[in-house]
């Protein structure tokens, strides 16, 4: 593993992730199938499992029964009571990201290779995922997408399910899926300029539109985003034939910490009630996290006007606009001198009741760091994501913690070291050349068989970071900071990858 990671090829890509080496080191040579048990752990030095409060299980049950129906809403209460580990690196969409759709079982990999027991409904597996990023964004809620690169290699092949009038709408936003609009959109799949789609790729589409999203039960759900519940728990059902008796349940989180806040706001011993309304705590936690991903810079704080797609962040939540794209807030002054948070004309108080209005309403959604603290610090979720949360959560943790000992209010919190989950790519599809399998791929190889999934629990992290590098290497390193023989480099980096190869059922 040290040789890996230390290879002069990837001294660009550490310098801009600096904290993911000691991460992959402390998992060193151990089985994924133990660092994956690791998850459900207690933390360290804690003696019992970190509590989940009443009100997000009750939240979580709501949310969840009118899409999946009582038993599994209450499967997922009672797992959350259970154990507080909650994968949270997904967007909310039809998962296809190879990158998310492997993350699952990673995570879950202890579940998946369990034997059923007798019992009304088997594990579960809680998923938090993110609502208020644009139909458009990495992971592409705007539709499907294959794991395969357009011809200029950049870009994945896209299969969008809404018009490229709506592409920065956020999911969250996005109106429900149609028979009608799907039918059309379907039809221009096959539109000349399109990239063709293989046999083989044309098949598994076909069968996850008709089998998982053309379907009554989804099509009748009020929202886009309880159809995607929906889809993405038909997928996984499939796609892990072998453990029909686990269930993977997403949840939308800034619905969950809406509904949450509306409580939380109101009552001072929250810890997000002080961040938001005690100046003395507020202020600290904005400097000391101007800056930071998932934050905000120093022009949001400073009262600067933003622009709806810059770059500043945003300060505790997004504004959703009329088209319900979202629009960062920056701190404002309201009329009457009380410290607002405004974008444009609009400066809405901050108070708990003016707060908590627009939250109902919909014109205000809670930003990354709201989202988190409220679920971490306020009710007793560990999160686990992927390489950007694995370094801004525990900052965010730490400036909280750090805001509220200044003021004489120490939290009693756990700090995660180990809070990384959406990482290694165990698994390819092999069709002429290997690519990493998401949704589209998997489906077409018939999914994974306990016999897969048990191979995965046996590999080191050295047998499949390899792959994981090279693509971080391309996404992340710019073409300026590369060596001259880069891509030859990083080919011969990517072939030392060793997992689990698929074959499409037919090509």
């Amino acid at each position: 593993m040290n040789e890996l990671i230390s290879l002069p090829l990837l001294a660009p890509l550490w310098a801009r992730l600096p904290h993911l080496p000691p991460l992959l080191r402390q998992w060193g040579d151990a089985p994924l199938g133990r660092i994956a048990a690791g998850f459900t752990d207690n933390p360290p030095g804690q003696a019992g499992q970190q509590t989940v409060s009443s009100a997000l299980l009750a939240a979580a049950r709501s949310m969840t029964a009118p899409v999946l129906g009582d038993a599994a809403a209450g499967a997922l209460a009672h797992r959350l009571s259970a154990n507080s580990s909650i994968l949270a690196a997904n967007y909310h969409g039809v998962e296809c990201f190879p990158e998310m759709v492997q993350a699952i079982h990673f995570f879950a990999l202890g579940d998946l290779v369990s034997e059923p027991l007798e019992a009304d409904f088997g594990p579960v597996v809680p998923v938090l995922s993110c609502s208020s990023v644009s139909l458009q964004s990495q992971t592409y809620p705007r539709g499907l997408m294959l794991s395969r690169r357009d011809a200029e290699g950049i870009a994945h092949v896209h299969l969008p399910f809404f018009s490229s009038a709506l592409q920065d709408v956020m999911a969250s936003r996005s109106p429900a899926l149609t028979m009608k609009q799907l039918r059309t959109m379907r039809a221009l799949w096959l539109h000349k300029g399109r990239p063709p789609l293989l046999r083989w790729e044309r098949e598994a589409v076909d069968a996850i539109m008709d089998g998982h999203v053309l379907r009554p039960d989804v099509l009748d759900q009020p929202t886009f985003g309880a159809q995607v519940t929906r889809v993405n728990a038909s997928l996984c059902t499939e796609r892990y034939s072998q453990a029909r008796h686990v269930q993977v349940i997403y949840l939308e989180m800034e619905a969950l910490v809406a509904e949450l806040l509306g409580r939380d706001m109101e009552d001072e011993g929250s810890v997000m009630h002080r961040i938001l309304f005690d100046p003395q705590v507020r202020a600290l936690v904005l400097d000391t996290l101007a800056g930071v991903r998932g934050c905000w810079r120093t022009e949001a704080i400073n009262g600067l006007a933003l622009g709806r797609t810059g770059k500043a962040g945003t300060v505790f939540f997004w504004m959703a606009d009329e088209k319900g794209r979202r629009c960062p807030l920056r701190l404002c002054v309201t009329p009457s001198g009380k410290a607002g948070l405004g974008f444009g004309d609009t400066c809405i108080p901050l108070r708990p009741a003016a707060l908590r209005d627009a939250l109902a309403a919909g014109t205000i959604v809670p930003s990354l760091f709201t989202s988190y603290m409220s679920l971490t610090l306020d009710h007793g979720l560990r999160c686990f994501g992927g390489i950007f949360l694995a370094e801004y959560l525990p900052t965010m943790i730490r400036g909280v913690a750090s805001a509220m000992k200044a003021v004489g209010s120490p939290l009693r919190v756990h700090l995660p070291d180990r809070c990384l989950a959406a990482l290694p790519l165990t698994v390819q599809i092999e069709d002429m050349e290997l690519r990493p399998a998401g949704s589209v791929e998997l489906a077409a190889a018939g999914g994974l068989t306990r016999a897969h999934l048990n191979r995965i629990g046996q590999l080191t992290l050295a047998d499949v970071l390899p792959l994981s590098l090279a693509t971080w290497y391309r996404d992340y390193v710019p073409v300026g900071e590369r060596t001259p023989d880069w891509e030859y480099a990083l080919a011969h980096l990517a072939s030392r990858w060793n997992g689990v190869t698929v074959k499409p059922l037919s090509s």
